[in-house]
């Protein structure tokens, strides 16, 4: 409970061992533009960043060493990754990019996506159960885990880059413009 990440710009991952008093960089890319987006831990060992055009670095030795991987063929960005509770990894990203990964990252495969835009998260509610959400107030139901999906009126069309879920069953989803469905 006292390790942790954080990635962002300038392609750099810190990590704290003491709850987040204080951070160590961990890893500093040589090109300055890379920008890491997300970034999960799946146990002290194991953690995988995300970014922009496709940048993903994976450790398996708690941040001694990063390699790169290429999880998609495009150069799009990654925006967000989650687990779901049996713990299958899901990875949000532009142009309609839904992953999923049923073994803890080593191999992805491609969800259909309900439209083309881009999306900043999966919720992942139960084992079947997904929302995804992106631009324009885009928010996507499935029941069979992105197999089939359902839009969900929002009331307004802006981008909505989170989601989480409360106690007991409220969802909340924040965004532009101070958007908070």
């Amino acid at each position: 409970p006292r390790l942790g990440w954080a990635v962002g710009h300038d392609a750099v991952i810190l990590a704290t061992t003491d709850g987040g008093r204080s951070w160590s960089r961990q890893y500093q890319g040589g090109d300055l533009q890379d920008s890491f987006l997300d970034v999960i831990a799946l146990d002290a060992q194991r953690v995988i960043a995300v970014g922009a055009y496709g940048l993903a670095l994976v450790t398996t030795d708690g941040g001694r060493s990063w390699v790169r991987k290429k999880f998609i063929d495009d150069d799009v960005h990654l925006n967000r990754i989650t687990r779901g509770p049996s713990g299958t990894l899901y990875l949000a990203g532009e142009r309609g990019t839904l992953l999923r990964s049923e073994n803890v990252g080593e191999s992805w495969q491609s969800i259909a996506a309900p439209y083309e835009g881009s999306f900043y998260g999966i919720l992942p509610l139960d084992r079947r159960t997904l929302l995804a959400h992106g631009l324009r107030g885009h928010v996507y139901r499935s029941d069979d885990d992105g197999a089939s999906w359902q839009l969900i009126p929002t009331p307004e069309p802006v981008l909505l880059a989170t989601g989480v879920r409360l106690r007991g069953r409220a969802l909340v989803f924040a965004g532009q413009a101070r958007a908070l469905l």
